[in-house]
Order: structure tokens, then sequence, then C-alpha cells
């Protein structure tokens, strides 16, 4: 292991927050600048105040205790920021700026932080946090090994939302877009076709267990009960709150408890519940009352229509559906690994053992 000397941030970046000038939204004039706060991009401002290369940590309002999320992030060209985060120049003679980006990128600041209600990293905390000061050849060498490295990770994303957009896409070539039904399928009810239901309102969560059969709230499967209500695929809706209209997909046996709806036991010779997944995923199918808690009611829900094709035709499409889903587990395995090796090179790349 190489022992680097290590200099508080104070002696090899300047800060530049007195740059920085308040502005409410309804102030800022839109424009092609970026708007930057604690944790990236938030909005387009109309002149900069900053043009010049930076690293922006976050001051208040950061993932300080998710350090995975990232608090700090490098910019580059016409910028403004507001007063959420730390602005940081580096002294070019020492460190370079993407050096330090990659040294603070997922940096433990939880020992600086201070505050109770509001977690807040202040400027004197920031610049007295001692950095390593490596020789600018073996900081070239490590910051060229993890932008590589985090080429893949972004690959990898690129590959996972094309993914995530096939099935969209392949559902409206082979149905048209269910709203308008182009294609001039039959209609029917969702309760013509399936049953609707509440979830149990009798089972909380502080009923969950460490083991047994999946257990769904209004935001997805959660904990475990030792008991099960459905046994066979379904769809669980999300019926009230923030989340109203979201759906998740059940299998095997299963329960869903307060908050919910649940479509289960499809006519088998009428439809596919992958197929109607892929409708009801879309939240605008969902009538709610509004207001200001949005609500799906159960008589809505059974009365919501959906365009019905031939079921051979909604079962090639559940096909499709699997082999897709197959290769997303498949992405996801990829995905944690070169997430676990970043995460390895950086460890090994500041504790000098690269």
């Amino acid at each position: 292991m190489k022992r680097w000397p290590t200099k508080p941030l104070s002696e090899v970046a300047e800060c530049l927050d007195g740059r920085r000038i308040p502005i409410t939204a309804e102030d800022r004039a839109q424009g092609d600048v970026p708007y930057y706060g604690a944790n990236g991009q938030v909005g387009w401002i109309d002149k900069p105040i900053f043009n010049e290369s930076l690293l922006l940590i976050a001051e208040d309002g950061g993932h300080f205790d998710q350090p995975e999320k990232g608090v700090a992030y490098l910019i580059s060209g016409p910028s403004w920021v507001n007063n959420h985060a730390h602005v940081i120049r580096s002294d070019s003679s020492q460190v370079s700026l993407e050096f330090l980006g990659h040294y603070f990128r997922h940096f433990n600041f939880m020992p600086f932080v201070n505050g109770t209600t509001r977690a807040k990293l202040n400027q004197k905390a920031l610049m007295s946090i001692p950095v390593p000061v490596p020789p600018l050849a073996e900081q070239e060498q490590i910051v060229q090994l993890l932008n590589e490295a985090d080429a893949l990770r972004k690959l990898r994303a690129q590959a996972d939302r094309r993914t995530t957009a096939l099935l969209p896409a392949i559902f409206h070539e082979m149905f048209g877009d269910p709203a308008t039904n182009p294609k001039g399928w039959p209609v029917v009810t969702v309760g013509e076709v399936a049953e609707a239901a509440w979830g149990n309102t009798s089972i909380t969560k502080a009923s969950y267990t460490e083991t047994g059969f999946p257990a769904f709230s209004a935001t997805g499967c959660d904990g475990f009960l030792p008991q099960y209500e459905h046994d066979g695929d379904g769809i669980v809706v999300s019926a009230i709150g923030a989340r109203c209209g979201k759906c998740f997909f059940a299998l095997g046996k299963w329960t869903a408890i307060k908050n919910t709806l649940t479509i289960t036991n499809p006519k088998p010779d009428k439809l596919d519940l992958r197929y109607m997944f892929q409708i009801a995923n879309d939240e605008s199918f969902w009538p709610n009352r509004g207001g200001a808690q949005p609500f799906i009611g159960l008589g809505a829900a059974r009365r919501c229509i959906i365009p019905l094709p031939p079921l051979p035709l909604q079962q090639e499409f559940a096909q499709q559906v699997a082999e897709i889903h197959e290769l997303e587990a498949g992405q996801a395995v990829s995905r944690h690994r070169l997430d676990d090796l970043f995460q390895s090179l950086l460890h090994r790349a500041f504790a000098g053992e690269l």
C-alpha cells in the first residue's frame, strides 16, 4: 500500500461559494444555462455565474447518509449554482479536478456533517477534509482507470434503458394504443374478464415476518406473511395516495393488504394477465376521485374498459414479456457486478493499492 501525503481540501482547492447568487424559481428566466443544486441539475436559467469545470458538493439536502447516491459531482461550461451546493475549483498544480471528483464521489461525509432536522455540511467542515495527494502522473492513471470502469457502467445503464423501452414498443406494435384502440378490438370491462377486489384491510405491516409469502402494499412487495390469500398470478394496484394507479405483478402464493386493489382469476379463454398488466401499468388507465387524496374506487376499477384482442395474440405477447424479463435478470446481474467492480476500484485507488 502506498502512503501518499494528505492535505486539507483548503490547501489543494478554492471554495467559490461567495460567488453564488440566491434566486427563486419565480425569478429565474428560462434559458439554456444549467441551474444546479445539491443533487444535480434542477432547472435552467438565462445567464451563468460560472463558466469553467468545477466540483459541486452538497451543502444541505444531500444524500449524506446514502453515499452510493453521490453527494459530489463535476460540471463544466456555463452554469449557475444555488446555495445548496458548495462550489470547488481545484489547484491543478497539486490535484486534478477529476481526481477530486472521484475521491468525493462516494466519500463518507457523515463525520463532517452537522444539524439535527436537516443535515448540513458547512464550508469550514468541508474545507478541513483531508485529501490524498499522490503525484499528478499517478492521479492521471487513477482517473483514467476509474473513467473506463465508469464508462462500462454507463453503457450497461444505456442498454438497460433500451430493454425497458422494449415492452411498450412491442405492445403498441401488436395492439395499438389501448386508449384509442386504433385496431378496433372488441372492448370489455375489467369486471367482465377478471375478479377485482380490495386488499385485506385487516392485515398491516406490523404482521410481517422475516420469511413466508410475499405481501404487497401500495408501495409494492415489501415484506412477508406466514399465510397467503392468493394462489396464482395477479395484479396489485396502489389505490390511494401519491402512488395511486401504480401496478405490481404478483406470482404464485401472495397477499395484498390495505390501500390496494387486486386483479385476479382472469377468464382463461379471454384474458392473459401479462397483457392486462401492460395496460394497467399506465397510471392514466385508472380513474380516480382526485382531490387532496387520489383514490381508485373498486366499482370504478371494475368498470374500466380494455380492448380485448384474440387470446393467442395476448399469449404471444406474454411469451415476449417472459423473454425480456429473462434478459433483464441477466442484465441486473451484470449491472451489480459492474457496480461492485467500480466500488472496489474506488476503494483500492484511494487506498494506494492500484
